[in-house]
């Protein structure tokens, strides 16, 4: 999948589902930071591969912020 299509994903989904959407499609992924017991409260910051050094996406309650 390429960065826009993930980015797509991210946009149509909540945290919670976002990341099973990446374990699904093994898609590799790091979780810089976020409330481990609950991906849709506060914020979540996800460094998935494929992006750019640096990059990342953040959800913030869930939803994806741009």
């Amino acid at each position: 999948m390429t960065p826009k299509s993930i980015l797509e994903k991210a946009a149509a989904l909540d945290a919670e589902q976002f990341v099973q959407f990446l374990d699904a499609a093994e898609i590799e992924y790091c979780i810089l930071d976020c409330d481990l017991l609950d991906y849709n409260n506060e914020y979540c910051n996800i460094e998935v591969a494929g992006f750019g050094e640096g990059e990342s996406v953040l959800f913030l309650d869930g939803k994806l912020q741009k």
